[in-house]
């Protein structure tokens, strides 16, 4: 690795000072083929350029070649159709040198990307032309005169080459032409189909033309009976209408004797429907009364039980929201659960107290608590003004967290509320001395890069934040001095425009080697914009 890196920077010199087209063709190319492995993207840009300046020079052959180069490289960044552009460029200039392993070098090439893309057509296609091609240059080679005794070997091997190459693409077209008969019996199958489903339709067909048969005949057979009714004589319906009306007077009678019964059951019962309705209306309301009553009752009380309810509601939601983060508190309530998550551009912080364990020697446990409860209210009220995330409390230890969003973000607010948090003890420092009292120092330590989020366990939730970033943290806060702030290379690299920071040198950190540091000594007067 280390001598690829020197031959890529030798190359890169070598072209700095060039001055011809050929020269800075050559170098271009090289220097592709040199980055095709370790850096896909300048490999890409090198091949076009080549082919810009072999274009200028009308050089088709090496036009060809660092076209395939520069095709080379944008299939390895996944980019198979800017490749197969590329891919055809190459095979067009490859077409005018004449160049038969050339022009099948880049031919296969095609082939493989067209079938990766399932475009079968065209790979069929390319493959007949790279037929064509071996067939004309065997043609060539036999109209050409024989070639002298130092040369035939290579032209052996050319030509088994030739035939190695011509053999695959028979593979290939075979293959393609197996997928089409395939194809071809598939449309069958669905011909086969389609002759079921119209014979089917012919048995409906004939199925409905039976039903309006049926239909026809009974409409027939009722028409024959009401030309039997109308047959009947004059007489027989004279007589049927005097029958009819000795019926109705009968039933007239019979209905005027229950109309009299019905009316003398009326009265009698009309006296005692009075009372009852109004003995009922006085029940009916009293009833409603009563229940007017209970009804407001129930829901006043449903009124005050619904304002606890809610307020216990409100109080919970604030609870979780300061335990968890506001988009995983809501997670939590709708699913119960909340999915763990990567932030590539996140910064810890880690503060811990210097000589924690001989101070609290010197302090009863309430007083040690109290003083604990002061620091840390202190530091709470810092990180709310820059809207950071405290992540946990560990004894005398204060975690802290930026960047765990979406978006892309710069560390500027943890280092100031870094900053900020010294200061505030500086001044409780200064007060406990005075009073003759024992104070805290505090070293913080700071370093950015990716981690992963989540909530774990099932009871008292715990947001909490894995990965190397926080191991790294953890070694500036355990390699800084009291009073400071301890930041790696890294996050230097990202606030260094904005606080003037004291390079310290490479510092051995427990398990993670020489690690770059530096102390933030102040914030920069007139700061310049930090770019991501």
């Amino acid at each position: 690795m280390l001598g690829q890196s020197a031959s890529i920077k030798e190359l890169e010199a070598q072209l700095k000072k060039v001055g011809t087209t050929q020269e800075q063709m050559m170098l271009n190319y090289e220097l592709g083929k040199a980055y095709l492995k370790s850096n896909k993207k300048k490999a890409e840009d090198h091949a076009y350029k080549a082919a810009l300046d072999a274009r200028k020079l009308n050089d088709k052959e090496m036009a060809a070649r660092a076209y395939f180069l520069n095709a080379q490289a944008k299939l390895k960044n996944r980019d198979r159709k800017g490749a197969r552009t590329r891919f055809n460029t190459s095979f067009d200039y490859a077409k005018k040198t004449n160049n038969p392993a050339l022009i099948l070098e880049v031919l296969k090439e095609l082939v493989e990307i067209e079938k990766r893309l399932n475009n079968y057509k065209a790979a069929y296609s390319h493959t007949e032309s790279a037929l064509e091609i071996i067939k004309n240059s065997k043609q060539v080679a036999s109209s050409s005169p024989p070639p002298s005794y130092s040369g035939t070997s290579s032209i052996l091997k050319d030509n088994r080459a030739l035939a190695q190459e011509k053999q695959d693409l028979e593979n290939e077209i075979q293959k393609l032409q197996e997928q089409r008969s395939k194809l071809a019996t598939d449309k069958s199958s669905l011909t086969e189909r389609q002759k079921q489903l119209e014979e089917e339709k012919s048995n409906i067909e004939a199925e409905k033309t039976i039903i309006e048969s049926e239909k026809e005949e009974i409409a027939a057979t009722v028409a024959a009976k009401e030309a039997r009714i109308n047959k009947m004589t004059n007489e027989q319906v004279r007589t049927k209408a005097k029958i009819l009306e000795k019926e109705k007077a009968i039933t007239d009678l019979k209905i005027q004797k229950q109309e009299q019964d019905l009316a003398v059951m009326e009265a009698k019962q009309r006296n005692s429907y009075l009372l009852l309705a109004s003995a009922l209306g006085s029940l009916l309301m009293l009833f409603f009364y009563l229940r007017y009553r209970s009804n407001r009752k129930a829901k006043t009380v449903l009124l005050e039980k619904n304002k606890l309810i809610e307020d216990e509601r409100e109080r919970s939601d604030d609870l979780l929201k300061n335990i968890l983060p506001a988009n995983i508190a809501e997670e939590l309530k709708e699913h119960g659960k909340a999915k763990a998550r990567r932030y590539e551009n996140a910064t810890v912080m880690f503060s811990d107290f210097v000589n924690f364990t001989k101070i609290s020697e010197q302090l009863t446990p309430e007083q040690l608590v109290q003083e604990l409860d002061t620091c840390f209210r202190g530091f709470d009220q810092i990180i709310a003004q820059y809207n950071l995330e405290k992540i946990k409390t560990i004894g005398d230890a204060y975690m802290v967290a930026h960047g765990l969003k979406d978006r892309v973000t710069v560390p500027l607010d943890i280092i100031k509320a870094a900053i900020d948090m010294q200061e505030f003890l500086e001044d409780l420092k200064v007060e406990k001395m005075r009073q003759g009292l024992p104070y805290f120092e505090a070293r913080i330590g700071i370093h950015s890069g990716p981690v992963v989020a989540g909530v774990v366990g099932l009871n008292k939730f715990a947001y909490d934040i894995w990965g190397d970033t926080v191991n790294i943290a953890a070694r500036m806060e355990a390699n800084c001095d009291p009073g400071k702030v301890n930041i790696s290379e890294k996050t230097y690299g990202l606030v260094k425009y904005n606080f003037n920071c004291r390079y310290r040198g490479k510092i051995s950190a427990k398990n993670k080697g020489q690690i770059d540091m530096y102390y933030v000594e102040s914030k920069v007067t007139k700061s310049v914009p930090s770019f991501v």
